[in-house]
């Protein structure tokens, strides 16, 4: 597929692909041989290149079945597509393999997601989701899919690149979705969508503003003071309107984040929002100040997939001068009543201190409270100074005792939540992370721009977020992130206004432009200065 459009004739001599080019193109073995549709280079003509399987009506091979084996059939809607015939020892009986990035899956029109398994000559192996140390000391079939990486060791623990044996993974259908075109899903758990005779990948993750009231008034508060000053009236998001949007994008989201100008749960309808992120399958993040975790509040969240980040950046009488209007006693209670009723491998609860000046000192007593209230993750990050504010950022002599007592404390409490002081890990175990089928089908891929050749980014593009993200406003309009909200893209208020967004030029032109080869300006204002902030160019 070139920008998402078939080229052809397939299965040509290569000669022919050398010498007529025009889009000819063959599969070699593991290699693909292919001329662009101009023969032009493709490495410079600014092109996407993806590759597409189309499903084989036919059984998995027959072979003998071992006791506590099962055989699955295309008949029983299992998809196969044959693993890379290299695979690299990770130790002991542990071996991995790239899993292609597109599996063939039926399109009766409304997958919602699919379930992997590792096959063996015609027979799956059983014992899925294993720990990588139980695959690599114990063996005997045991596999686990990580993102695009598959860890497994074979039936026996020979090696599979001797064995002779035929490896491929399987997909199992589960829910559908269908808007009249025809959608797939992807090995890694994304829909894409054929239009038109275009490849589009629909996003996974999304933010919904529900309101941009808010009951506190604080000096780190950019958005309340904005609002303030441009006497921007406070409003909710109608909920026959969220209706409308959840109809449209929660079908094929991932992740869902209740993230806005204002606090979230003061929403009047926010169990009925709640309910929908939950009865779609999507895990869920908050952020919210957790001054108003009701006991009603709190019966709802617990009963949530995902997780809920807390703006707390100090603690007691110090929370109450920071967070003006806020009351401490609320936030304990609240946080403990929560901590009793979720199930910790379901919800996460993590902390988003911002470290002022005035809040310095209150870093460590954050992270006292946080492992006293069996918080999972602590994300302190420096304040970004905003105008009208008497707040002061802290200087790095500063700050670096402090960060140096945290990385003390996290030595000294083993058991202790994550700690992170933007952008760097003091300690990361993963523990804020719901580790379920929606985590395993992320991308793995941040929604904000990270500079080439570092830790999470692209190899393609500066940025992810309009490949993968969206940010829907108050009257459902689509946004290409939280930062760029003076930029309406489109609605999303119905499924066919979405994808004509999604899927049409602007994006089309705002990601091409976000590419680390590009040479074309970013098409939004505010993205250059998101990438100059982040991405360091």
């Amino acid at each position: 597929m070139e920008d998402g459009l078939p080229l052809g004739p397939a299965d040509q001599l290569h000669d022919d692909v050398r010498q007529k080019g025009g889009g000819r193109y063959s599969h070699w073995g593991d290699g693909l041989w292919f001329s662009t549709s101009d023969n032009s280079d493709p490495n410079s003509n600014g092109r996407d290149y993806t590759i597409s399987i189309v499903a084989a009506e036919q059984a998995v091979p027959a072979a003998p079945v071992k006791e506590g084996y099962a055989r699955l059939s295309f008949e029983e809607g299992v998809y196969t597509v044959d693993l890379p015939g290299r695979y690299g020892n990770a130790g002991g009986f542990a071996w991995t393999a790239y899993i292609p990035d597109l599996a063939p899956l039926a399109s009766d029109g409304k997958s919602r997601y699919s379930e992997l398994f590792l096959i063996e000559d015609g027979v799956y192996l059983p014992r899925a989701d294993m720990l990588h140390d139980d695959i690599r000391q114990k063996g005997e079939g045991r596999y686990s899919h990580w993102g695009n990486e598959l860890w497994f060791a074979t039936s026996d623990n020979s090696d599979p690149n001797t064995n002779g044996r035929h490896y491929q993974i399987g997909y199992k259908i589960h829910k559908t979705l269908d808007d009249g075109s025809i959608i797939y899903h992807a090995a890694r758990g994304a829909y894409v969508l054929y239009r038109n005779g275009s490849r589009f990948a629909l996003p996974q993750y999304c933010n919904i503003g529900l309101t941009n009231k808010c009951n506190l008034r604080c000096e780190i508060c950019g958005s309340q003071k904005f609002l303030d000053n441009e006497k921007i009236p406070r409003r909710f998001m109608d909920i026959g309107m969220f209706r409308k949007v959840a109809d449209t994008i929660l079908p094929f989201m991932t992740e869902v984040e209740l993230s806005s100008y204002g606090e979230p749960s003061l929403h009047p309808d926010f169990e009925e929002v709640l309910r929908a992120i939950r009865d779609h399958g999507c895990v869920f993040k908050l952020q919210t100040n957790a001054t108003l975790l009701t006991d009603r509040l709190v019966n709802l969240l617990a009963g949530m997939v995902g997780t809920v980040w807390m703006s707390i950046d100090a603690t007691g009488p110090l929370f109450n001068d920071v967070r003006r209007n806020g009351k401490w006693e609320n936030v304990e209670r609240g946080v403990r009543r929560l901590n009793e009723l979720r199930d910790p491998e379901k919800l996460k609860l993590c902390v988003n201190p911002t470290v002022t000046r005035r809040t310095l000192p209150a870093m460590m007593d954050v992270m006292e409270w946080a492992h006293a209230n069996q918080i999972d993750s602590v994300n302190f990050r420096q304040y970004d100074p905003i105008s009208d504010s008497f707040e002061e950022q802290p200087s790095p002599e500063e700050l670096a005792p402090q960060i140096a007592a945290l990385g003390e404390w996290a030595a000294a409490h083993p058991d202790g939540p994550d700690i992170r002081f933007e952008p760097n890990w003091i300690r990361f175990t993963n523990k804020e992370v719901v580790d379920t089928v929606h985590y395993k089908a992320r991308s793995g891929h941040a929604n904000y721009p990270i500079l080439s050749g570092s830790s999470g980014a692209h190899p393609v593009y500066a940025c992810m977020a309009p490949l993968q993200y969206v940010d829907i406003g108050l009257d459902g309009e689509i946004y290409a992130c939280c930062r760029t909200q003076r930029t309406v893209l489109g609605f999303a208020t119905s499924l066919d206004a979405f994808l004509n967004t999604w899927c049409g030029k602007r994006y089309e032109s705002l990601r091409r432009s976000l590419r680390h080869d590009s040479l074309n300006p970013v098409v939004l204002p505010e993205c250059a200065g998101c990438v100059k902030s982040y991405g360091g160019s």
